[in-house]
C-alpha cells in the first residue's frame, strides 16, 4: 500500500473528512480550483531562491516502512554533511505560536522518504505567509506520524470511520457537514476507539 504525505496533511487535519474524501469523492468548487492554481503559482515563485541555491525542488522520493510505500515530492530539500533540511511552504497563514501539526507531520514524512544512512540530523522549515516556523524532527514526532500512517492504512484498507476533529470554521466550510453530523447520531453501548481522536489535542507543535 502506499501512502503520500498529502494524505498525512489531511488526515491529520481531519480523519473523517480524509476518510469522505477518499471513499464518497467530490468535485472541486471553482474557489477551490482558483484557490489550488493560486497555491501552484505560489510555490513555483517561491522555490526560485531555492533553485538558484542549489536546493533539489519538487523531486520525487520513496521509501518503505514496516510494509508501507511513502512517496511524495517536498518543495525543497538539501543533504549537507549528514544534515537533512526539508522546506513545505504553505499559503495559509501560521497559528500565533509554533506550527499546525499537520503541516509539520506532513513535512516529517518527507525526511523518512529521504533519510539515508548519512542523515544524522533533521530540520523542517515551514514557510507560512507571515513566517517561517523551524522544527527539528524528533522521536515525538515521529511516532506521531508511525501512528498517522498505521491509520491512515486502517481507514484505506478496512473503511474504518475516524474520528472528526471539529471547529466551527473547519465545519462551516465542510461539503460533508450534513453525513459527518449524522453519524454521530448513532448510540453505540461501550466505548469506542475512533482512529485520529488522539489528534484533537495535538493541533500545533
Amino acid at each position: 500500500m502506499t501512502v503520500y504525505p498529502s494524505e498525512i496533511h489531511q488526515y491529520t487535519y481531519c480523519p473523517r473528512l480524509y476518510f469522505f474524501t477518499l471513499n464518497l469523492g467530490r468535485e472541486r468548487s471553482l474557489r477551490e480550483r482558483l484557490r489550488l492554481l493560486l497555491g501552484t503559482l505560489f510555490h513555483i515563485v517561491k522555490s526560485i531562491p531555492d533553485r538558484l541555491s542549489g536546493m533539489r525542488v519538487e523531486e520525487v522520493n520513496e521509501a518503505t516502512l514496516g510494509g508501507v510505500r511513502l512517496r511524495g515530492r517536498p518543495d525543497s530539500y538539501s543533504i549537507e554533511e549528514g544534515k537533512l533540511r526539508v522546506v513545505e511552504r504553505k499559503s495559509g497563514k501560521s497559528p500565533r505560536r509554533g506550527a499546525w501539526i499537520s503541516d509539520v507531520l506532513q513535512a516529517t514524512a518527507y525526511t523518512l522518504i529521504l533519510s539515508r544512512g548519512s542523515v544524522r540530523d533533521a530540520v523542517l522549515e515551514i514557510h507560512y505567509r507571515d513566517g517561517v516556523r523551524i522544527v527539528r524532527v524528533n522521536e515525538d514526532l515521529v511516532g506521531s506520524l508511525v501512528d498517522v500512517i498505521d491509520e491512515i492504512v486502517l481507514v484505506k484498507k478496512y473503511g474504518i470511520v475516524p474520528a472528526a476533529l471539529r471547529s466551527e470554521r473547519k465545519c462551516s466550510r465542510c461539503a460533508f457537514r450534513d453525513i459527518c453530523y449524522s453519524i454521530d447520531d448513532y448510540e453505540i453501548d461501550g466505548e469506542l476507539y475512533e482512529p485520529g481522536a488522539w489528534l484533537g489535542s495535538k493541533r500545533i507543535v
